[in-house]
């Protein structure tokens, strides 16, 4: 869902949290103010 609007994944923490009885990873994402704008002002004009 956030790859789509231009962050990328920078870290993962693999079976961090446990929730009702299972593990989950719990990742990191981030993006760099020029991809923001890059990415915004892309897709704004759709």
């Amino acid at each position: 869902m956030l790859s789509k609007c231009g962050f990328k994944e920078h870290g993962r923490r693999r079976k961090c949290k446990f929730i009702n009885g299972k593990y989950y990873d719990s990742i990191e994402m981030d993006i760099l103010a020029e991809e923001f704008k890059e990415s915004y002002i892309k897709n704004k004009n759709q």
